[in-house]
């Protein structure tokens, strides 16, 4: 759908990436329930939601990449809200869908609850840098890849329901074959840009 997703820029003008989207809508969510809440987010999401949930005995589950793949597991487990790095916002008591206009509504809920700035509001949550890359599949065997990979990285937890994705406490990384292009997209994300060019530029030396 169009104008499915949101990104916020703040008061000065500057980006706060499309990760925070789904980070600032929680956590007035969070404000307004009061409650231990369940969210659904994809594998490549930030983790900044999962250390936003943490510190308020909230829980998250990943899914495949995907919206259908977020929309069924939030049915799964129940979930209420749920959405995807790439400023897609899912509210069940509005529908099972990505809507810019829900997002929107949620983040003005959250300014309003402390009459706070944008950039106040995102500098008190977790502190998390991206890093996106991407590389061609022509006469690349995916499966080879992933092999080789997965025998990468020490002392991570690996989870291989889309891809092959490596977390450690404050990060992770993620390969995966996209579903609508032919390439292969490299995510990953740690607490400065440095360290996740580290894990992508890792997996790349030996493509």
């Amino acid at each position: 759908p169009d104008a499915d997703r949101l990104a916020i820029v703040n008061e000065m003008g500057e980006p706060l990436g499309e990760e925070y989207t789904l980070v600032v809508a929680a956590d007035g969510y969070l404000r307004d329930t009061g409650k231990e809440e369940k969210f659904v987010i994809n594998l490549s999401t930030s983790l900044a939601l999962e250390k936003l949930a943490e510190s308020n005995n909230s829980s998250v589950t990943r899914s495949a990449v995907g919206e259908i793949n977020v929309v069924n597991k939030m049915i799964e487990i129940n979930s209420k809200l749920g959405g995807e790095g790439n400023g897609g916002v899912i509210l069940k008591e509005c529908h099972f869908g990505r809507d810019s206009m829900v997002a929107v509504t949620m983040v003005l809920n959250r300014m309003s609850i402390s009459e706070s700035l944008i950039s106040e509001i995102h500098a008190s949550l977790p502190q998390f840098e991206i890093v996106k890359d991407k590389i061609d599949i022509e006469g690349i065997d995916i499966e080879d890849v992933i092999g080789r990979v997965s025998l990468l990285f020490e002392g991570a937890a690996i989870d291989k329901i889309d891809g092959i994705k490596f977390t450690w406490d404050d990060r992770w990384v993620h390969l995966r074959k996209s579903n609508t292009e032919p390439i292969m997209r490299i995510y990953a994300e740690a607490p400065d840009q440095d360290q996740a060019l580290e894990l992508v530029n890792k997996i790349k030396s030996i493509l």
